[in-house]
């Protein structure tokens, strides 16, 4: 649904009558209150969740042999300029060079550790550091890794962009439309200082209903043990011995 709908679908409930702009309406300051809720309503709902409208594949590279630092996806022209909410449940890059296994994310510790060894490892690594990916070491030429991404974009325009906020009456909302309706409900009432528990708990049971949809997680399999995958090290390990007598 677009804010103009989702708006009027809203106003016709409580008997309002329609209106034929939302955006943009100095005419009505209740309807801007109404874009400004479900813009609260977008927004929290976005952050509590995977959202699978907002899973979005993404890669890093090619390769140079010497770039380490990798910036995140850039998004609309609206603020902020990254496009990056959160990775996805997996939490998994693919490698072109080694494309039979994720490559395995580490910790800032764990990859202060591997610069300092004398030797690297195999397969690269990677973490994140401020708002860029560090890959180390450096991808080989050409190689390119692949992942996916949350995006913080919960709207959509009518040219098919996705932005952080309402600009326009045809804008959709990638979120399920009864969620934004009923939280729309709600918040109103809140605002208004009128009784919205009930409203609420409408809201919630839609925003639960909603999320058991997403099937963003993986299932695992507890009967058998993998074969490799992210747990197994790929890169070197260090062989220690024992001299003994007169060696």
């Amino acid at each position: 649904m677009s804010l103009l709908s989702i708006v009027n679908a809203f106003r016709l409930r409580k008997n309002m009558g329609t209106v034929a702009t939302v955006f943009g309406n100095t005419a009505d300051s209740g309807v801007a209150q109404m874009q400004a809720l479900l813009q609260d309503v977008g927004d929290e709902v976005a952050e509590s969740d995977f959202w699978q409208p907002l899973d979005v594949p993404a890669s890093i590279g090619p390769g140079d042999g010497v770039t380490t630092i990798w910036p995140f996806p850039i998004g609309a022209a609206d603020t902020p300029a990254s496009d990056f909410a959160g990775m996805s449940p997996g939490l998994q890059m693919q490698s072109t060079a080694f494309p039979l296994q994720p490559i395995v994310r580490v910790t800032d510790e764990e990859l202060a550790a591997l610069k300092a060894f004398p030797v690297g490892p195999i397969r690269p690594v990677w973490h994140i550091i401020g708002n860029t990916f560090e890959v180390w070491p450096a991808l080989s030429l050409g190689e390119t890794l692949t992942y996916n991404y949350y995006s913080p974009r919960w709207i959509q325009t009518a040219a098919g962009v996705h932005r952080l906020y309402w600009s326009a009456d045809t804008d959709i909302s990638l979120i399920d439309e009864k969620v934004m309706t009923r939280g729309l409900e709600y918040r109103w009432l809140e605002a208004k200082g009128l009784s919205y528990g009930a409203a609420k708990e409408r809201f919630e049971r839609s925003f639960m209903r909603a999320d058991g949809r997403q099937d963003t997680y993986r299932e695992v399999n507890m009967s058998q043990v993998p074969l490799g995958g992210p747990s197994v090290w790929p890169g070197i390990l260090p062989i220690y011995t024992t001299l003994t007598g007169d060696e």
